[in-house]
């Protein structure tokens, strides 16, 4: 099977190392900054000191969190961009469709049967994930909603699996100690415990849908030609919605409800190299993802210092605007009819 690229003339060929070294260096400056301020240097001696006063601040604490920014702004990005492309919609991704909500309902009610067990939380996340998004795709498939009620039927069951959420946790209070910061998301409580169990769940949705790029642009062309030019159209969207799973269940795991992420990213970088090869720009989307939820990261622990912001609130100032913008630009408009 031949692989869809399309229009491979880059606006900015340059751009892949630019985002590379920005997303490095936010990294070590995200593990400067915090509560207390440790100067680069400092950072570095830490890492390969344990006996240094800064190595428990560094290591337990703000490199898990650094990371968990790396691997939930990509896992969320990337799985906006394959959402995007298989439901042909500018408007989808995890945080908007219901996907996210329902790996967040899974994680409460696997936490009242569990317990704390990270195992179940993260096996819950997956299947909540999972069942979402089939969930979504059979409404689409099987009523015949068009592409705009099918992400206003995600935006329902979004909501639905929110208020699941508040009755759950208002009933058993001790399953989540701090319900708003989950709900808006937040990064402040990753560990190193919580990462070994997330991160290998993300780190195989992005090979997952890294792989599958290299077909993702032939279900732009419709279902009937993808099959003409030898894809098994109703495997590859399966398989495609499994690991878009992975990615939001593992996601979710790390860092709560953080929305309009998997929005953002695939439309500046579709904008910024004028491509669709679909490789290169799942890994772009990854590496500005990743960058974006670095950058705000920082500035929601720094915007009220000593105090700090839920990441998710930085990125509903960015994602709202933008979201309005997609709904009233003239191709939102276009949408809005169908």
């Amino acid at each position: 099977m031949a692989s869809y690229t399309k229009n491979k003339k880059y606006k900015f060929p340059w751009l892949g190392p630019v985002l590379l070294v920005v997303t490095v260096l936010l990294f070590f400056v995200s593990m400067a900054v915090g509560a207390v301020k440790i100067p680069l240097g400092d950072v570095f001696r830490a890492l390969g000191d344990p006996s240094s006063s800064d190595y428990i601040i560094v290591v337990n604490l703000r490199l898990p969190r650094a990371a968990a920014c790396i691997l939930v702004g990509s896992a969320l990005a990337c799985s906006g961009l394959v959402l995007q492309t298989m439901l042909n919609n500018s408007l989808a991704s995890p945080g908007i469709i219901g996907i996210n909500s329902g790996a967040g309902l899974a994680i409460v009610v696997f936490s009242v049967w569990f317990g704390g067990s990270l195992i179940g939380q993260t096996i819950g996340t997956f299947l909540g994930a999972f069942l979402s998004a089939m969930l979504i795709y059979a409404i689409g498939r099987f009523s015949g909603a068009s592409r705009n009620k099918l992400i206003l039927a995600g935006i329902a069951i979004s909501r639905l699996f929110a208020a699941l959420i508040d009755a759950i946790v208002l009933v058993n209070p001790d399953v989540m100690t701090d319900r708003v910061a989950f709900q808006l998301g937040t990064l402040s409580k990753v560990s190193l415990t919580s990462l070994s169990f997330g991160g290998p769940v993300i780190a195989v949705g992005l090979i997952g849908v890294l792989i599958m790029s290299r077909y993702l642009g032939m279900l732009t062309l419709g279902d009937d030609v993808a099959t003409s030019l030898g894809m098994n159209v109703k495997l590859y969207r399966f398989f495609a919605l499994f690991f878009v799973a992975l990615l939001s269940g593992g996601a979710v795991a790390l860092s709560g409800l953080l929305s309009f992420l998997g929005l953002i990213a695939p439309h500046i970088v579709r904008k910024l190299i004028g491509t669709k090869s679909y490789p290169r720009l799942m890994v772009l989307t990854a590496l500005f993802g990743a960058a974006l939820t670095l950058l705000c990261d920082l500035i929601a622990r720094v915007v009220v210092a000593p105090f700090e912001l839920p990441v998710g609130v930085i990125m509903a100032i960015l994602g709202v605007p933008f979201f309005l913008f997609l709904i009233f630009d003239k191709g939102g408009r276009r949408l809005a009819r169908n």
